[in-house]
């Protein structure tokens, strides 16, 4: 089974992705957005701002506060895309 096709927008950039663990992650690392350190939802540092698209949860998002998911903050690192997904900078 092959994975499909997206593509990640953030800022003006777009980069593909597919729907595939670590996907996501690795492209918003590609474009200078993140850094990652766990890849396990653990330690929050590929924290990014959700504006668009579609996602399901490998993992669940253990850094993350009720505060910051109120504000649609996730962490790429525990999302396989499911459609083209747009983020945003997060600035806490």
């Amino acid at each position: 089974m092959t994975a499909n096709n997206f593509t990640l927008a953030c800022a003006g950039q777009r980069e593909p992705i597919a729907s595939d663990v670590f996907s996501l992650v690795n492209a918003c690392e590609k474009i200078g957005l993140v850094r990652t350190r766990c890849r396990q939802g653990r330690c929050g540092a590929c924290q990014v701002k959700f504006v668009s698209g579609e996602y399901s949860e490998w993992a669940p998002m253990l850094a993350l506060t009720e505060k910051e998911r109120g504000h649609n903050a996730i962490l790429p690192c525990v999302l396989v895309p499911l459609s083209d997904i747009e983020v945003e900078a997060w600035y806490p």
